[in-house]
This record gives structure tokens, sequence and C-alpha cells, in this order.
């Protein structure tokens, strides 16, 4: 008896002495030196063409039973891996559901196959980039082997369809893999205006618009800028050092003498008598700066009250432009509705519906302070993502169809191509997102 016969006697008969003896070579106490064994083996049959030749074919086939063996769940989430279309919700599509659902079918489900393409990169280039390399690959086989394991694949056809992707490059990746149907799609922005038409409800109900104040953001990011500069030109002539460099380090001033360069620099431009005695100059420089500086005031305070949603100071501004416009010649339009806007919110309506339409003008898009839009502002935003970005599909103008299918879903839509940016290249920084304010250097 040869002692490879020997080995396969031993280890395929059922005699249970020797199914006694060899009880401990799988479990923890006789693994480690049953696997010891196999190096040894893999190395003697690695020493000629023929035995890498089987060798090779031996492990594929046990790679695919392993493959096989570690399917991903089927059922519906999260018991299974199948996301319908007629339930998906708004949180499916966030980074930290996503982040769950790979860590699961990595982790989990197909942990074989990730740490097989993880194993490809190097020790030195495991990162970001390459484990979504490997998650992705690991969607891609379980959603050929079964197509109800589509929670990466719902994902990409929302994401692509909000990119502005054509129907044929989605039907190719679809083939490949990476995304489900437009239909699907179709289907999943239908379900998500339902809970898009409920999320709109509950946010507009009464209570909300005692939290919030009103603002309007007007595009004079320079004329601020001007207007800042000329006051700090006004105080430094109050100081006397309006020729000298100050540099970088700020200056000290007690409280009392700052409220006195304050008061002074009123009392000399900004004041009624600073301006009736600048006309009197032969000059006009200083009585236009002045006029300017008085009026273009008003419109930097309209900016920061709205911007701040102070409803209170924003009202008490446009009763001053109701006055001053006036007296301004070509405002036909502007000289008659401010005015009576500004009546409709203070004495004609009822208190109660005064308060609601002031509260209701501006909001606050992202929940930030000092960050509110004129709410016509905002919506002509969507608007333009609706008209340019989703009708140009050749099905002509159906305001059913953007006003059902995408409208609802619009702000999900803003959010897609960051999303895919993100996962395109996780290593490259992401833009900031930045509110610009006006920052006067001083020198």
């Amino acid at each position: 008896m040869t002692p490879k016969k020997f080995l396969e006697i031993y280890m395929s008969t059922a005699n249970s002495n020797v199914a006694y003896l060899r009880q401990y070579w799988s479990t923890d106490r006789g693994l480690k030196s049953t696997m010891q064994l196999l190096p040894l083996l893999r190395d003697e049959i690695l020493r000629t063409d023929g035995g890498r030749e089987a060798w090779t074919s031996f492990i594929q086939q046990e790679a695919v039973d392993i493959l096989v063996s570690q399917e991903a769940p089927r059922g519906n989430y999260p018991q299974g891996s199948f996301h319908s279309s007629l339930s998906v919700e708004k949180s499916f599509f966030t980074s930290e559901e996503q982040a769950c659902q790979d860590t699961a079918l990595t982790n989990q489900h197909m942990p074989f196959l990730y740490a097989y393409h993880q194993s490809l990169t190097g020790h030195e280039r495991l990162n970001a980039r390459f484990r979504r390399v490997a998650t992705t690959i690991c969607s891609m086989v379980a959603f050929s082997n079964n197509r109800r394991h589509n929670g990466l694949q719902l994902n990409n056809s929302v994401r692509f369809y909000a990119c502005g992707i054509s129907e044929r490059v989605q039907e190719y990746l679809s083939h490949l893999g990476l995304c489900s149907s437009r239909k699907t799609a179709l289907s999943a922005l239908k379900t998500l205006s339902i809970e898009g038409r409920a999320s709109i409800k509950a946010v507009t109900g009464p209570t909300l618009f005692e939290e919030h104040g009103a603002t309007f953001t007007s595009p004079i990011l320079c004329s601020c800028s001007r207007l800042e500069a000329t006051l700090y030109y006004c105080l430094r002539i109050i100081l006397k050092n309006e020729h000298e460099n100050l540099g970088d380090e700020c200056v000290t001033l007690t409280t009392d003498r700052w409220n006195a360069v304050v008061e002074e620099c009123y009392e000399r431009f900004c004041s009624p008598q600073a301006q009736r005695q600048a006309d009197k100059a032969a000059c006009p420089k200083l009585g236009n700066t002045l006029i300017q500086l008085h009026d273009f005031s008003s419109v930097v305070e309209v900016k920061r009250s709205m911007r701040a949603g102070d409803v209170g100071r924003l009202m008490n501004a446009w009763k001053k432009w109701c006055i001053m416009t006036q007296g301004l010649t070509g405002l036909t339009n502007y000289s008659s509705y401010p005015p009576r806007m500004v009546l409709l919110l203070t004495v004609i309506l009822p208190p109660d519906l005064r308060k609601y339409l002031c509260h209701n003008l501006l909001i606050s898009p992202s929940g930030r302070s000092n960050h509110f839009v004129a709410k016509d502002q905002w919506l002509e935003c969507q608007n333009y993502w609706i008209k340019f970005l989703f009708n140009q599909t050749g099905n002509g103008h159906s305001v059913d169809r953007l006003k059902e299918l995408f409208s609802l879903n619009i702000g999900m839509f803003a959010v897609h191509p960051p999303s895919c940016r993100k996962c395109s290249n996780p290593l490259r920084p992401m833009r900031a997102q930045q509110s610009y304010n006006n920052l006067t250097k001083i020198t």
C-alpha cells in the first residue's frame, strides 16, 4: 500500500476507530496543525507544469464553491437584499445607509470575494478607492446572480438619472450590473414623491412660522464692500490716521474713546446737518458721497436684516423705502407695489394673517442661521433644475410629469452629483459650499 493510498483510506473511511483518530483535525484543537500540511502539499504539487495546472483548476473550483455558498440573503430588505422601487424611502439614498449596506455585503454576505479583490491591491495601495472597487464588484456579482440583490443598482439608477445620463447609456450600465433600468428609477421616484409630498405638508404646518424669520438676499456684495470701505475711511479721518498704514496689528481703544469716535463720525458724515453743509460746498464730491452713504446704508440694512431673518428690522427698512421711492421718478411700479405690500402686512390684513405671511415670505433652505433667502428665489433655483435638466427628454413640456415626478424630489436630485463625485474619487477633497461675506481688508 502506497502512502497516498493509505492517506486516502484514512481520510475517507467510515470506520469508527479511524474516525475517532481524526476527530480533532477540523476543530480548534487540531486545526492549526492540519492547515500546516496544506502548504507542504501545495509546494510539492507545484513543482511540475502539470501539477500547477491541476492545482489551479482545483483552487478555481473551490473558489467557485465558496462564492456560491456566500450568496447574499434573499427576501425583502432588511431581512434580505431586495429593495423594491415601490417601497423605497429617501433615507435609502443617504451616505450612512449606503455605508451600512456596503459593510453588510462585504463583511457578512460576500467576505471571500471582497477579501480577494482587496488583496490584489497590495498593502501600500489599500485605500478608499480600492475598497470602493471591491465593494462594487461584490454588488455586481450578487446582482448578476440574482437581480433582487439590487441595493447599489437602485441607488445608481436614481443617481445616474439625476446626473443627466442618457437612457441608452443607462441601459448599457444596467447590462453590466452597475445600475437598475430607467423604468425602475422612475418607479422609485414616484414612490419618493409620496414621501416628499408628506414631508412638505409637515414642514408647512402652522407651528413652523413662529420659529423662522424672513429675509431676502440680494446681489449687492460689491456695493456693500464699497459702503464698508467708505465708512472705514470716515472713521480713520476722525482718528486722524487716514494716511497711515495700520498693518495687521489691531488698534486697541477704550470703550469711551470708541463711542466718542462713532458719535463724532455720525455727526460729521451721516447726520442731516452734515448733508446740508456738504450741499453748500463748491465741490459736489463730498455731498454726493454722503448721499450715497445715506441711501445705500438702507440697502445694507435690508440685506443684513433679511439674511438674519429679522422681519421687524426688514419691515422698518421697507417703510423707509416706501417714502423714498415716492421722490424718485421713473420707478412707477416700484413706487406703487412696495407701499401696497407694507400696508397689507402692517395694517389691512388681520393680525394672524399678517404674521403668517411675514414669516412665510423667506426661508433658510439649509436651516443655518444668517442663511435666509427669498422663497421665490429658492423656488426659481428648483424650477431651473426641473425645466432645464429634466425637461430635455423629447417628451415635450409635460407639466404633470415635472410636477408629480421631479418637483417633489428636486432636493434629493441636487445632492446626487456631489455624492457621485465623492464615490468616484474618495481621496480627492470635496468642494466646500461656502457663504461669501464681505471682508474689507484694512491697510
